[in-house]
């Protein structure tokens, strides 16, 4: 059962006002007396699973720092990510050029076996 409150939409508001940080976030109040988890955000929603108007209050807080607190660490994963795909490159490059230099050994030890196979002077 999704609840409307208007209580919800105003902490938000005063959150982003408190703030000055606007996150255009909506709110889905679910009561749910067996979840695991007062709330969580998903995109830019944020879910409350609090029974009662003043846990929902305060599980919107928790969720609204929590982005808030989310943003910074978005910046550190793309930073890695960036990394990643830097150094993933020149892994491939690096493997690619040994992949190659065994080939070219491979290619050499056969036409030298088959060479001296095929050479009637060496049998």
């Amino acid at each position: 059962m999704k609840l409307e409150s208007p209580i919800l939409k105003d902490e938000l508001e005063r959150l982003e006002h408190l703030t000055g940080i606007k996150t255009n976030c909506k709110i889905v109040w679910t009561p749910i007396t067996e979840s695991e988890k007062e709330g969580k955000v998903v995109d830019d929603t944020i879910y409350i699973y609090s029974c009662n108007l003043t846990d929902a209050i305060h599980t919107l807080q928790h969720e609204f720092f929590d982005i808030l607190v989310s943003r910074t660490n978005k910046r550190y994963v793309e930073i890695i990510n960036m990394l990643l795909s830097i150094i993933s490159e020149k892994i491939y490059k690096e493997k690619e050029e040994i992949v190659e230099s065994l080939v070219r050994l491979a290619r050499h030890s056969f036409d030298y076996t088959f060479s001296a196979k095929n050479d009637p002077a060496v049998a």
